[in-house]
This record gives C-alpha cells, sequence and structure tokens, in this order.
C-alpha cells in the first residue's frame, strides 16, 4: 500500500554550522530552488522494511547519498537548454549538480555550481560538517573539488591528465582515495586503480597507487579507523562485480574478495560500527541491498531488502547511527529518488 503524507523532521533538522544553513537557504529562496513535495511512504512487505521517499519528484536522478549527523548531500540533475526542435520546443540536456537537505530530505538546496554550464558535478562527500569533496569535469577531465558550505567558496584539489573519481575522504587525517579511470573513459562511473592521497595539504601532491591498473576497482569506501578500504572490482571476462577489502596496515596489502557468484555487486559502505559492509547487488536476479561480514560471505551474507521488480537500486549508504539505510532507486512511480529504510531485520553477525 502506498501513501502520501508530510514527514516530520528527524533528530533537529541538518547538522551544518547554521552559518552555513542559513546562507544555503538564502540562496536557494532567491533562486526559487526550494521543493515542498509530500513524502511517499511504502508500508512494509514480508521483510518488515520500510521505503520512505526522501527527494522530492523536482530533483530528478537522485545518487550518492552521503550522510554526515543529520545532514544529506547527494548528486541531482538539472536541466540546460540546448537548443530546439523542428517545431520550436526547447531541446534539454541533463547535467549533474550537488543538493544538501536535512537527513528527512525537506528542503533540499542546490550547492554545486548554480550557473547554465554544461559540465558535472558528482558523487559529494562531506568532508566536514562545513565542508565537501566532489568530483567536477568543468576544465575537461574529470577533477576533484571542494566547496566550503559557509561562504560557498571552492577550489581544485587535483590538476592530473587523468580522470580523478570518487574521492573519499580519510577518516581521521587530511587523506584521501580516489579512483583514476582508465584512459578515455565512457562514463563518470567507469573503473580503474585506487589511489590514495596521504595528505591533501602537501605541496606537491603524493601519490600512492593502492591497487594494479588491471584490477579495474570503483566505489571505495573507508572503515571507520581510516585503516581499511572496501570497494567494488568489475572481472574484464565476465564483467560480474564483487566487492573486496584491502588493508592499509604495512605488509598486509594485497585486496582481499568477499562477495563471490554470477552478480553485480557494487558500490560497498562499511557500517558506522565496522562489524559489516553494505552493497547494492542484483544476485538472485532482482536489484536490492545486502549487508556482508568484512571477512568475507563465509561469515555472514545477508538480505536487506529487495526493489520493486524491473527497478534497481544504486549507492547505497548508512545513517549515522547504523539504523537505517539511504539508497537510490528508481522504483514506487519510476522517478529515481533517495529513500529511506528503517525497521532493518537483526542482522546475524
Amino acid at each position: 500500500m502506498v501513501t502520501c503524507r508530510p514527514m516530520a523532521r528527524r533528530g533537529g533538522g541538518v547538522g551544518l554550522a547554521r552559518g552555513a544553513w542559513s546562507a544555503a537557504g538564502a540562496v536557494a529562496l532567491a533562486l526559487g530552488l526550494l521543493s515542498c513535495d509530500g513524502k511517499q511512504v511504502v508500508q512494509p512487505p514480508a521483510t518488515g522494511v520500510l521505503w520512505e521517499r526522501l527527494t522530492p519528484t523536482s530533483y530528478p536522478n537522485c545518487l550518492f547519498p552521503d550522510v554526515r549527523v543529520d545532514s544529506l548531500l547527494y548528486s541531482t540533475d538539472v536541466p540546460l537548454q540546448v537548443g530546439v526542435d523542428g517545431n520550436g520546443n526547447p531541446i534539454y540536456q541533463f547535467y549533474g549538480r550537488i543538493a544538501v537537505s536535512g537527513i528527512d530530505g525537506l528542503n533540499p538546496v542546490r550547492i554545486g555550481f548554480l550557473g547554465p554550464a554544461p559540465w558535472y558535478n558528482l558523487r559529494p562527500r562531506w568532508v566536514s560538517p562545513q565542508r565537501m569533496v566532489f568530483m567536477d569535469n568543468r576544465q575537461g577531465t574529470y577533477d576533484i573539488w571542494y566547496k566550503n558550505l559557509e561562504d560557498f567558496d571552492e577550489y581544485r584539489l587535483t590538476n592530473f591528465p587523468t580522470h580523478e573519481a570518487a574521492p573519499t575522504p580519510r577518516p581521521g587525517t587530511a587523506g584521501l582515495v580516489y579512483v583514476e579511470l582508465r584512459p578515455s573513459p565512457t562514463s563518470a562511473y567507469s573503473p580503474g586503480r585506487l589511489v590514495l592521497i596521504p595528505d591533501t595539504t602537501a605541496t606537491p601532491l603524493e601519490r600512492i597507487y593502492l591497487t594494479p591498473d588491471s584490477l579495474l576497482c570503483t566505489d571505495p569506501d573507508w572503515d571507520p579507523t581510516g585503516s581499511k578500504l572496501c570497494f567494488s572490482v568489475v572481472n574484464s571476462v565476465d564483467f560480474t562485480q564483487h566487492i573486496y577489502t584491502l588493508n592499509l596496515a604495512p605488509g598486509d596489502s594485497l585486496p582481499i574478495q568477499i562477495t563471490v557468484g554470477p552478480a553485480h555487486d557494487a558500490q560497498p559502505r562499511w557500517s558506522p560500527d565496522g562489524g559489516r559492509i553494505l552493497f547494492s547487488s542484483d544476485r538472485t536476479a532482482r536489484s536490492g541491498v545486502w549487508v556482508v561480514h568484512p571477512s568475507g560471505e563465509a561469515n555472514g551474507i545477508q538480505l536487506v531488502s529487495f526493489d520493486d521488480t524491473g527497478a534497481t537500486t544504486l549507492s547505497p549508504t548508512w545513517t549515522a547511527d547504523g539504523m537505517g539505510i539511504i539508497l537510490s532507486s528508481n522504483g514506487r512511480g519510476g522517478v529515481r529518488s533517495l529513500w529511506l529504510l528503517s525497521n532493518l531485520p537483526v542482522f546475524g553477525f
């Protein structure tokens, strides 16, 4: 059963500094970008998991959510008119921008580049309560950029001849890991090798290659201690995809495959307590979200919830307390939105 209702705020609103959120709100109001769409709630199926839509339908193609306390970052599309058809109707192309909201998704504010420019801001991640990192191709290649959410100042971190994607800050340090895309990538989501910048304040930047060029990696994420990575690897022969981990401790730096089988296991995220890894998958021939033990399937793997038949689950992440999951889905109406999954099953590991 599907119902629509307004949703009360959880946890008192966003976790940005008050000045940063006020400034963002003022910009959005001036540009007419706030939206007050109602919330679509899908009652629990037999599994008991409750799906609740967070993002408004006026924010299309919502992807890559990232949570910090009670603030939510994500990518969304904005239209740019690129011409007119034979009848004089405008032709639009959509470009990725970044939005921020409270964890409830209400009153989102677009904070990526707001002008009519044909480039993409993608895969935002929180660095601190007032700062984010993201990938951007305004200079021709995908580079890593930072934006300050108090004054909206931004700067470019990388200026290499390669494409740098999926920047992921390392907990407790000024470092980050990213994916160096293979030459001539076909999309912003192409795999490549993992690269560590141990100190983003250093001049010049040091780069440490964590995986060989032959290993097609994507979607890195740190464990809470900043000592281990999980990521997804594409098999170049059969194009299946599996979750791997990598321990950065000295002398222990070989990638370890932790999921197996004829499936596409992707976009892993470590739980806040470090006890399990969340990922999207089409295993059992239906898209959904799963968790696996960090040491591998033999020690535990469990379904959280399937998506709608024919729909695709993407980019799941945990809420800050580990009691909920936020993901991207094009089910339940066909608009790719962010959804909150609550009433999660008890995990057996």
